[in-house]
């Protein structure tokens, strides 16, 4: 009868391989994601024709203003008379600040003129004003209206 002489090694699935393609599709989701820490807040965005050009402001802060004229900055309650100061350190703490105004379709008209003026005394050149498009049944509404 013959004897064995050498052990048997038992199968083993190698990991490495199963590692690297992880490893791989982890940094692929994490490059193609985009992380934007914007807040919820109830703002319903005025509507322009989906013909204007829009560039938003990525990497940037966000000031809202809700339909109550209330004014926030990157999720806090700030009033009008402080935002020059609170842009101001922005602004020199940031170099090339950018911010996004994102006022309600109802907000007043003199909440957003405080915004803008703040944003001049604080000497922020790159400001952007979020909108989003018409539908295209308004869209095709106000043609209409137009060709009237």
């Amino acid at each position: 009868m013959p004897l064995k002489t050498s052990h048997d090694e038992l199968p083993a699935v190698n990991l490495t391989s199963l590692i690297d393609v992880l490893f791989l599709l982890i940094i692929f989701f994490m490059a193609g994601s985009s992380f934007e820490w914007e807040q919820n807040l109830p703002v319903d965005l005025p509507q322009v024709p989906s013909t204007a050009t829009t560039t938003p402001h990525s990497h940037g802060h966000l000031i809202y203003i809700d339909s109550s004229g209330t004014i926030w900055l990157d999720g806090s309650v700030v009033p009008g008379e402080k935002l020059a100061e609170r842009l101001v350190a922005i602004r020199e703490s940031t170099a090339g600040a950018r911010v996004t105004i994102r006022g309600d379709s109802q907000c007043p008209l003199q909440s957003l003129a405080v915004v803008l003026s703040a944003c001049r005394q604080a000497g922020i050149e790159q400001t952007g004003l979020a909108v989003r498009p018409l539908s295209v049944a308004h869209q095709r509404e106000a043609s209409e209206l137009r060709m009237r």
